[in-house]
């Protein structure tokens, strides 16, 4: 992952990496990567947590603890980096039909009537 975020940062036309700590003190903080990058009038420092899983509470935990680097290092750019996390899919359930939610029509061919019964069989009175 560090190496894809690097790549993604090399590809930046109007960005430098003028330096790349991993793993770098920050007070009494150590964040997974602490990125120096230069801009065309500026530099810039990119504190990154990296994870092994992209899960709800794993990424808010993440998020709270560059809030708290950001809150220790006013000025620097928080990034998450995990792998992406899929929603599980749920079997779909089949659920039997209300009587009353689907009906179909018949024609009653002895006397050419069309009829109207619902999902159990049933002809409703009229």
């Amino acid at each position: 992952m560090v190496s894809t975020f690097r790549g993604y940062l090399e590809k930046v036309p109007f960005l430098k990496i003028v330096s790349w700590k991993n793993n770098a003190r920050l007070g009494e903080f150590m964040p997974s990567l602490v990125v120096k990058v230069s801009l065309a009038t500026t530099e810039q420092v990119i504190i990154a947590d990296i994870r092994s899983s992209g899960q709800p509470r794993i990424t808010r935990e993440a998020v709270n603890q560059l809030y708290r680097y950001r809150d220790a290092a006013p000025g620097m750019y928080g990034v998450f980096i995990a792998p992406t996390s899929q929603p599980r899919r749920q079997p779909s359930a089949r659920r039997p039909v209300s009587g009353t939610a689907t009906r179909r029509a018949t024609a009653d061919s002895s006397s050419g009537r069309s009829t109207s019964n619902d999902a159990t069989g049933r002809t409703p009175r009229s």
